[in-house]
């Protein structure tokens, strides 16, 4: 199922004009930006179901041109979609999409004083594939150490604990009682696509995963069609409290699931802007203000607004004649383990041979560096979503045998 959303009208009830970010912008959303028309503003129509409201609004400037460009190539709209699969992004009451993936959006629409298009789907293969048919290019949410590789993924926003729910004569007790050998083989099910179906995916060593669209896997559980039903605790807790006599939710967790909104690759600016602007929702409230809103609340168990994580804002060095995006390369986004031994925490840091002037060289005065190898730096942290650390390479020498 597929449901758009659209509508252009005046600014009337909202003050666009102080939308504008005056003194607040970080050097990466400034630099080169095109100012954004302050009266063409106006809300989607899930914008103004129960609306979350401006105090919560994140502390943070426009984008860059480049990452406004990213953002919404058309210059008119912002073209969001999402899944209905989740009340950590978005779920139906009353049939209409409500949730953080919504209040969120709404907001980061004003911000830029663009209206919003959204597109909705049942299922998590449809948004996808949606996203390849480039319905959209701002989608929510999935984890990004278990995206698919063509999605380029912001910060996450949230941590949402993964169980098991299981019959209530069931001899598994704890997360590690399910996966083990037995005749017959151990049934779990999982959502279609989405996070505990692409972790189990990974790591069952003994079970078989069975994947279900929409509640056809509690309908599984319930008929005694599958032995354990992996998801969000959340979700979970409610589906076992309406069926008190006939299961229970495990005590202990499978893993954590870390949801961000995702973007095509090689749109690093807008990537980074995501990022930049959910790091100061988290800091400003609206994601905590949005997780609340979810009933039954989701924050009752165990899911919590992902810790602060690096933002994008460039090093200083960055924006001393840079040389921009447009010859970013064409490369997929590195293995979990190649990103921790590329910045083990979450910093990249590089150092530059101010020795051989078709490399680097430094500025004593400004201390500033520049040359060819602090642009292929800058260009990789922002094409990684990482905070950049330069040094000079004696200084780095220095600092490397004084520890």
């Amino acid at each position: 199922m597929q449901r758009t959303i659209s509508l252009i009208a005046l600014c009337v009830a909202i003050g666009c004009a102080q939308e504008n970010g005056a003194g607040t912008d970080f050097a990466q959303h400034h630099q080169g930006r095109e100012e954004l028309a302050p009266d063409t503003f106006v809300p989607n129509p899930l914008c103004t179901n129960n609306p979350i409201g401006s105090t919560w609004d994140p502390f943070i400037g426009l984008p860059s041109s480049a990452a406004l460009s990213q953002l919404s190539p058309s210059g008119t709209a912002l073209r969001i979609g999402m899944a209905t699969t989740n009340q950590h992004y978005a779920t139906l009451k009353n049939g209409v999409p409500v949730g953080p993936a919504i209040d969120i959006s709404c907001r980061l629409g004003v911000k830029l004083h663009l209206p919003i298009e959204f597109t909705i789907y049942s299922t998590l293969p449809d948004l996808l594939t949606a996203f390849r048919a480039n319905k959209f290019e701002i989608g929510w949410a999935f984890d990004p150490l278990l995206a698919d590789p063509d999605l380029a993924l912001a910060n996450p926003y949230v941590s949402v604990p993964n169980t098991y729910a299981v019959g209530i004569n069931s001899t598994f007790f704890h997360v590690a009682d399910v996966d083990v050998p037995r005749t017959p083989q151990v049934q779990v099910g999982a959502g279609l696509g989405n996070s505990p179906a692409v972790y189990l995916a990974q790591h069952l060593k003994y079970a078989n995963l069975v994947s279900f669209a929409g509640t056809a896997g509690q309908t599984a559980l319930l008929n005694g069609q599958i032995d354990a039903l992996a998801s969000g605790r959340a979700g979970l807790t409610t589906f076992v409290a309406a069926n008190a006599t006939k299961l229970r939710i495990l005590p202990d967790n499978i893993f954590y699931a870390h949801l961000a909104p995702f973007m095509h690759l090689n749109n690093a600016d807008g990537v980074c802007y995501l990022s930049d602007y959910l790091e100061a929702a988290k800091t400003s409230g609206l994601v905590l203000q949005a997780l609340s809103r979810i009933t039954p609340s989701v924050l009752a168990n165990g899911s919590i607004v992902e810790p602060a994580l690096p933002t994008c804002a460039p090093n200083p060095s960055c924006l001393i004649n840079p040389i921009g995006s447009a010859w970013d390369p064409v490369i997929g986004k590195p293995s979990a383990a190649a990103l921790e031994q590329l910045a083990p925490n979450g910093v990249l840091t590089v150092a530059i041979n101010t020795g051989n002037g078709n490399v680097g060289t430094f500025n004593a005065q400004t201390g500033a560096l520049s040359g060819t190898g602090v642009d292929l730096a800058c260009r990789m942290a922002a094409q990684l979503g990482l905070s950049l650390q330069l040094f000079n390479e004696s200084q780095f020498r220095w600092r490397r045998t004084s520890r």
